[in-house]
């Protein structure tokens, strides 16, 4: 047996914060010396100050620790037994003196040694750990923490988390059946129209992301979005006496994207070819290329024509339709920076796009989707997720 003493410069042993800092860096050399070896923690001795300290290790650390606890001898195993000191005495023959080391061979003798299982504070710190990761939106990671510590997570709260987990991936299967085994769809899903709920889930998992700091991958997302906000307008509230859709003037490919077909176009919808082409070569001077995909740029080009005969919709005209989304249009230059530079966008970014912000970009994207799917403000779908949150706190405790 071989005793290794760490020297700190600690004096005061009720100081909490000497103690961490201390502790941290010992059990890390432990580890770094000795990878493989179990390394135990004796939680009942030294000043409360010590015990506490190694418990929070305990339960944080990155490395695996085995708690001890040790408790007070019985008046017959050590009630007049003095301390051992390594100054005056026989290290060996103390351990042979010592009846704790005699168990179980000796008659009398208890096993004042022990492993708790500190379920207290694992729950405690697993606990926290979830609520802090949904707070951030981080429901991978929750989700995951409850699933591997469900002993400590009771049904409601796991499935809570699961549902959070999978509706954040648009796993809509998933998310629906838990939210059925919890007795609240109805509550979790206020929007019934398929469109309207569609648009509505894909802009929370954007929102997350802005929220969350991840704007390269939020920038990816806005274009599907804002792309299928335009066709919805155009086919929903875009009311000229000709054009009900983008149907009437272009064909869907294999993949689902739009392309416009210049006699279709021409016979339902005169003028709109030459206006594409005006509205282009005012841009880059080439003209529309017609076997392009018809893109949110395109889309906002056609809601500009022949709008006489146009009525306002839930509130907005037409043109404050068009203002909005060129605001999104906007960010393409941004988002093709990003994808072809491989650069990171930041919130400086957004501001230099006319002046705007991350909470900004949020409203009028929810501002559309509310005006051209006529969803009630107060429905509550915009703040689900928050709703989510409170729900799995309170089933956390």
């Amino acid at each position: 047996c071989e005793i290794v003493k760490e020297y700190t410069d600690i004096t005061d042993p009720s100081d909490f914060d000497a103690f961490q800092s201390a502790f941290g860096h010992i059990l890390d050399k432990i580890h770094t010396e000795s990878p493989e070896s179990d390394i135990f923690l004796n939680v009942t001795s030294g000043s409360p100050q010590m015990q506490t300290t190694l418990c929070v290790e305990l339960v944080s650390s990155n490395i695996k620790l085995i708690p001890v606890q040790v408790k007070t001898p019985a008046k017959t195993t050590g009630a007049n037994v003095g301390y051992y000191d390594p100054n005056t005495e026989d290290l060996e023959r103390c351990f042979e003196n010592n009846l704790d080391n005699h168990y179980p061979e000796m008659e009398g003798v208890e096993d004042r040694c022990s492993i708790p299982l500190m379920d207290v504070l694992r729950k405690a710190v697993i606990r926290n750990q979830i609520k802090s990761l949904i707070d951030n939106y981080d429901y991978q990671h929750a989700h995951k923490l409850s699933c591997d510590n469900a002993a400590f997570i009771n049904d409601k709260a796991r499935y809570l988390l699961g549902h959070a987990y999978y509706r954040s991936k648009l796993v809509d299967d998933e998310a629906k059946r838990l939210a059925t085994t919890l007795g609240i769809h109805g509550d979790l899903y206020p929007i019934t129209n398929t469109a309207a709920k569609s648009a509505c889930e894909y802009y929370l998992v954007l929102k997350m992301k802005i929220l969350r700091g991840e704007l390269s991958d939020a920038l990816f997302r806005l274009f599907p979005l804002a792309e299928c906000l335009a066709e919805k307008y155009i086919e929903q509230c875009y009311r000229t006496k000709r054009l009900r859709g983008l149907n009437t003037i272009a064909r869907k490919k294999d993949r689902g994207n739009w392309v416009l077909e210049k006699g279709k176009a021409e016979r339902n919808f005169g003028g709109i070819v030459k206006h594409l082409d005006d509205c282009y070569i005012g841009k880059n001077g080439n003209g529309y290329v017609a076997w392009s995909d018809i893109n949110l740029e395109t889309m906002i080009y056609i809601m500009s024509f022949q709008t006489n005969d146009l009525v306002f919709v839930r509130g907005l005209s037409n043109g404050e339709f068009i203002d909005k989304f060129k605001k999104l249009q906007n960010f393409k230059s941004l988002r093709n920076e990003s994808a072809h530079n491989m650069k990171e966008v930041g919130a400086k970014d957004f501001k230099e796009v006319e002046k705007t912000n991350n909470e900004k970009l949020l409203q009028t994207v929810e501002a559309l989707i509310r005006k051209i799917f006529g969803i009630n403000v107060d429905c509550g779908i915009f703040d689900i997720y928050d709703s989510i949150n409170g729900r799995i706190k309170d089933a956390l405790g």
